[in-house]
């Protein structure tokens, strides 16, 4: 789909929430209960396999389980290189997302079963802090986004991505912005001038209270009508009299844009951890493989 910079703010409708149809995507369910399936078999086939041995992960069903659980790890891994370098051509992102998933549980069950929770060496004690700080920090991320994006559809005016919202946030602080002054000549000049300059310190006084409010109850999240009743009563405080009624219009967009931000950064936050650990659990996984393909027991 083509992007277009819009002009001005899109209204939104009167009660100030979203009302458009939240398609499901099919196949969700059938997906899940086909890789559930399939980390069941592989852990019940292993520990039939190994049963009895002292180090499961020298068996020669525990070294290929190793490897492919590599590979798959690495491919998991690139979602992270995949999702800020999105290209149409490499495949959409829902795709990408679906198979990290997928391919994640599976990439968890096979490296699991080799590894188990073992600790024979230093080297390996940190192999397994990078593996399951990558598991544990993408799971307890899926379960945040996952969570808050059910928030974000329930009380989001509308449905923008970040690019989108701070397209539209320049918009809404461009009409802000100083009302530029009268030309020079003209009799209307001196109070024309007072008037812009008590309209500017109003909506820059506006702004800032505005942003207190946000601090203030972000973490609470406030359903979107509370955010807009918040809003309103300090839009109409005394000290905001100099503000016309298309400045207040504006305001509350604005308001709303900056909330709907902050829940999206919020909703990505995540990822830094959970990227730190997927690089380092990449790099010891690869340097474990090297190692006991050089120097074998």
């Amino acid at each position: 789909m083509m992007e277009t910079t819009p002009s001005s703010p899109t209204p939104v409708p009167a009660s100030g929430l979203a009302s458009f149809p939240r398609p499901r995507r099919p196949g969700y369910r059938a997906l899940a209960i086909g890789t559930i399936a399939a980390c069941v078999v592989l852990t019940a086939y292993f520990l039939s396999a190994t049963s009895g041995t002292h180090v499961p992960a020298a068996t020669q069903i525990g070294r290929w389980y190793g490897l492919a659980g590599a590979l798959l790890f690495t491919f998991g891994a690139l979602y992270s290189v995949r999702h800020p370098v999105y290209r149409k051509r490499a495949g959409s992102l829902e795709w990408w997302y679906r198979a990290h998933l997928v391919l994640g549980s599976v990439a968890l069950v096979l490296l699991g079963c080799h590894s188990g929770i073992q600790v024979r060496s230093g080297f390996l004690a940190l192999l397994q802090i990078g593996f399951w700080g990558t598991v544990l920090t993408g799971v307890g991320g899926w379960a945040w986004q996952t969570a808050l994006r059910r928030w974000l559809i329930r009380n989001e005016w509308r449905p923008l991505v970040l690019k989108e919202l701070d397209r539209e946030r320049a918009e809404l602080l461009r009409q802000l912005g100083p009302v530029e002054e009268m030309g020079k000549s003209g009799s209307g000049e001196m109070g024309a001038s007072v008037e812009a300059s008590a309209r500017d310190r109003a909506v820059k006084e506006a702004q800032r209270g505005l942003e207190q409010l946000r601090t203030g109850l972000l973490w609470r999240f406030p359903a979107a009508l509370a955010w807009d009743g918040e809003a309103t009563r300090l839009l109409g405080e005394p000290e905001m009299q100099e503000l016309t009624p298309a400045d207040r219009k504006l305001l509350l967009e604005w308001q709303r844009v900056e909330v709907q931000r902050a829940y999206q950064h919020l909703l990505r936050g995540w990822t830094h951890f959970h990227l730190i650990f997927t690089v380092v659990g990449v790099q010891l996984m690869l340097w474990h493989i090297w190692m006991v393909a050089v120097f074998p027991r």
